[in-house]
């Protein structure tokens, strides 16, 4: 009966501690996504932050055809550093019956289940957000896991939206008519 008593109290004292050592966590409602194509950046809207990552050719043209494909979004793996730059995986699996070809051309593959699929590794920073991007919001709802450092996240740069631009950390500006060349293509992934 002792051994018994010590068993169960030793599985609790591993799982109590187990919890502890995890790594702070939160969970981000992405609220739209929209580009900025001449920089090359995809600015992500979340309730919370916003999050600038860098936007590869390949990414871009991936948006642009999700005018006509629609798209399922996936993310995993994104964690927060005590520097406040952002990285995950954003991953894009194709629904209905897509064109295979043009989709490999593109950067996807075939997964073992048929599906194609295209994995984006994303590298930015997170914002915090004063105003409204007047854009398109999406139209259900997409949640993120994100990992934080222990010591909490570093003081944030700040997105200010205007109607007319969008400035981060007071140092680069994007115009709104760059921002909404892609918001059609963007808001697209959400069908």
């Amino acid at each position: 009966m002792i051994r018994l008593v010590s068993l169960v109290i030793g599985l609790m004292l591993t799982a109590c501690t187990s919890q502890m050592w995890q790594a702070p966590t939160y969970q981000e409602k992405i609220l739209g996504y929209y580009g900025a194509k001449e920089e090359k950046l995809l600015i992500v809207e979340g309730e919370e932050y916003s999050y600038i990552f860098e936007a590869t050719q390949q990414l871009i043209d991936v948006l642009v055809a999700s005018r006509t494909q629609p798209f399922a979004p996936y993310y995993s793996d994104f964690k927060v550093d005590e520097n406040n730059n952002v990285r995950g995986n954003f991953e894009l699996i194709a629904r209905g019956n897509p064109d295979k070809e043009q989709l490999r051309q593109m950067g996807f593959f075939e997964n073992k289940y048929k599906n194609m699929v295209m994995q984006v590794p994303l590298t930015g920073k997170i914002y915090k957000l004063e105003g409204e991007i007047p854009l398109e919001k999406l139209k259900t709802d997409h949640f993120v896991l994100v990992q934080t450092p222990e010591t909490g996240l570093s003081t944030l740069g700040k997105v200010v939206a205007t109607p007319a631009t969008l400035t981060i950390d007071a140092g680069m500006v994007i115009a709104a008519g760059s921002i909404f060349t892609m918001v059609g293509t963007l808001s697209a992934i959400d069908r």
